[in-house]
């Protein structure tokens, strides 16, 4: 997985000072508008993507595969199908190699990380979310068992 960062037009220190003001419905200050655009447009990306790409929707999930993600974190497109469809866990295969799910954090579900390490992988993330490589040869079957495990979970 690859991960596109913007050149920061900003010193890390500055951050603070700049953000205080807080969403009060004003301008965002020059320093900080770079940054911004970069997240209206890799939102735009992300949402053409999703729009374009295969999608079930389950009870407990709706499962997305994704060819290319444009350098756009996978984390963000899980945000955006949980947007898209409340109450669901987002499970996005990427490029037949990569399983990322996500849920939300508040509602009860399977433990991703547990469910991946007795299947015997190495996730990385959090109970929560993870992302996990898995073989193209048994995606499909990992995209089950987690689909399972999100309907014995929401039972």
């Amino acid at each position: 997985m690859t991960r596109k960062f913007p050149d920061w037009p900003i010193e890390i220190a500055e951050l603070p000072a700049l953000l205080e003001p807080g969403p009060r419905g004003g301008e965002l200050p020059d320093k900080l508008l770079s940054l911004a655009e970069d997240a209206i447009e890799a939102r735009k990306t992300c949402r053409n993507i999703l729009d374009a790409a295969p999608a079930r929707t389950h009870d407990a999930a709706v499962v997305v595969e994704i060819g290319y993600a444009q350098g756009i974190p996978l984390a963000q497109f899980s945000l955006e199908v949980q947007r898209r469809s409340p109450g669901r866990a987002a499970v996005i295969v990427h490029r037949d190699s990569w399983l990322y799910c996500g849920r939300d954090s508040g509602r009860p579900g399977p433990d991703f990380v547990r469910h991946f390490r007795s299947r015997g992988f190495d996730p990385k993330g959090h109970p929560y979310v993870v992302a996990v490589r898995v073989p193209p040869t048994r995606i499909k079957t990992e995209v089950e068992a987690v689909l399972a495990a999100l309907e014995r979970s929401a039972a």
